[in-house]
């Protein structure tokens, strides 16, 4: 393969980076055109290094990247939008840790997904100046919509049923449970207000700026806190860093 073909020029999202030897960086990058991959920047840790600006975390930018065997490298980058509040504001730099850290756990490398990458740059918007609990909560159902892990919440997970007025979510079956199911369940459950429910519901079907409308009470901003994060330690078999360090700082 010829050196043009293995260079792509590409938008792509920052989601990580980790310095790598003396002045290097690795970085995870979800791209337009190749999906998730890591790619190094050579020298990006220098004072002078024309990289920097282009590679900063959560920024949306313009990528030049040469497709080695095992790895990319970073050749250009111009930035589109640095996304400031994101590195700027304590909070919101801790929320969009998260949502990086998640979306590098549920994803796989290169698999490129133009709506997905579109979905996840609107999150950096929103993130950017909404409050940044629900709105983090928000871009979490989202993902999980999109990527298959959609709660039921519409009837009983285990038996097709209706669902009483004692709802109960069920982090392994993922979904809401009656009653009567939950008698022979061994694993956790945890129970939920209906404000909760209507939360989630319209979390999943209403345009993303209206949402940012709705009033949510401290106990349902909880809950739901407290479903997503029991629901995703199951979906990805451990509980995500960034998670533990908000519940601990937040």
């Amino acid at each position: 393969m010829s050196c043009m073909k293995n260079l792509v020029v590409t938008e792509g999202i920052i989601l990580r980076s980790r310095n790598y030897k003396e002045a290097d960086q690795l970085i995870t990058i979800y791209t337009q055109k190749l999906g998730k991959i890591t790619a190094i920047a050579k020298g990006v840790r220098k004072t002078k290094s024309k990289l920097r600006g282009g590679l900063q975390i959560f920024s949306h930018s313009n990528l030049s990247l040469y497709i080695g065997k095992n790895l990319a490298t970073v050749t250009q980058s111009e930035n589109i939008n640095s996304f400031l509040p994101l590195r700027s504001e304590f909070d919101r730099m801790n929320y969009a840790s998260f949502i990086s850290e998640l979306i590098d756990a549920l994803l796989p490398e290169a698999e490129n997904d133009e709506e997905l990458f579109t979905l996840i740059l609107k999150s950096k918007y929103l993130l950017s100046f909404l409050e940044p609990l629900s709105t983090t909560h928000l871009i979490v159902v989202r993902l999980l919509d999109y990527l298959g892990y959609k709660p039921e919440l519409e009837s009983c997970t285990e038996c097709g049923q209706g669902l009483d007025n004692n709802l109960i979510f069920s982090p392994n079956l993922g979904g809401l449970i009656c009653s009567e199911c939950k008698k022979n369940l061994t694993f956790k459950t945890i129970n939920i207000s209906g404000e909760s429910k209507i939360v989630l519901q319209k979390m999943m079907d209403m345009d993303l700026l209206k949402f940012s409308r709705i009033k949510i009470s401290p106990n349902a901003l909880k809950e739901i806190d407290n479903i997503l994060d029991e629901y995703i330690t199951y979906i990805l078999g451990k509980r995500l860093k960034s998670k533990q360090v908000l519940d601990t700082i937040l």
